[in-house]
């Protein structure tokens, strides 16, 4: 089976197809109820230093909470991308472990090299791996943001267990 588009789905299309099914598993079984408030949750992450101290132990609880929909939005994203990353890494190998044998590489030819001109050589590769930098990069940013907000949460809910004594 050779992905050159040429008479298939597009990269793009297939993808779509991909994340259409992951979706209606997630959503049929129930799997991403947890809805956030972007409004509320921007009031939770942007409290001014003297509105955090003067917050009261259930008011830290609350905007944990907010907070911790905020985190699971994140993570969510993270997933998604993840799916993109792990979609396009599987079909560029398949791709390259059927070309490879194609080109005339000799036995010192690096492997990345190899790799390279394989994506570069074939329009269907060459989209997949748009598709693998676009979301490594998000994956990446993201990563850092979720734990990081996720902090933020823990150390309401520290404040709030503090206030309350």
């Amino acid at each position: 089976m050779k992905m050159n588009g040429s008479n298939k789905l597009t990269a793009v299309e297939r993808l779509e197809n991909f994340e259409e099914s992951v979706d209606n598993y997630i959503n049929s079984n129930f799997l991403s109820i947890v809805n956030f408030n972007p409004e509320d949750c921007a009031k939770a992450l942007n409290l001014k230093a003297e509105e955090l101290s003067a917050l009261k132990a259930s008011e830290c609880t609350t905007y944990a909470y907010l907070i911790y929909t905020y985190a699971n939005h994140l993570q969510e994203e993270v997933g998604k991308n993840n799916i993109k990353l792990n979609f396009a890494m599987d079909n560029l190998r398949r791709i390259i472990a059927e070309e490879i044998n194609n080109y005339g590489f000799d036995k010192y030819t690096k492997h990345e090299i190899k790799v390279q001109q394989i994506i570069n050589g074939n329009e269907f590769a060459s989209k997949l791996e748009l598709i693998r930098k676009h979301a490594q990069a998000r994956v990446d940013r993201l990563t850092d943001k979720v734990r990081d907000v996720r902090r933020m949460a823990d150390t309401l809910l520290e404040k709030g267990r503090k206030v309350g004594y």
